[in-house]
């Protein structure tokens, strides 16, 4: 019972630094579209930038050379949604194993 616990604490750590990614990516996403040219200049989107950066790293490395590095931010938010759900399901699941009576 205390190996699940224990598990589901890593399971949930990883999901929430998964969903500071996500909404990272995102809210890059939208002062992309609003700063416009000025953007690099705005300390707010460096910030989201900077927090977003592991996500972008993994989809550069995950992504094969043919991927336009424009398209890297989609690569990135996509693995990250597909990494959010793994983890919620790992969740589910770990909360299940540890309802029942068998353990």
């Amino acid at each position: 019972m205390d190996e699940i616990r224990v598990y589901y604490f890593l399971v949930t750590a990883l999901r929430e630094l998964v969903l500071i990614n996500f909404y990272a990516l995102v809210g890059q996403g939208v002062l992309f579209v609003l700063a416009g040219q000025g953007r690099e200049e705005n300390m707010f989107y460096r910030v989201i930038r900077m927090i977003a950066s592991p996500a972008m790293w993994a989809a550069r490395r995950l992504s094969p050379k043919m991927v336009v590095d424009r398209h890297i931010p989609w690569v990135a938010l996509f693995l990250v949604l597909v990494l959010g759900v793994a983890l919620t399901v790992a969740q589910q699941i770990l909360i299940g194993m540890a309802a029942s009576p068998d353990q």
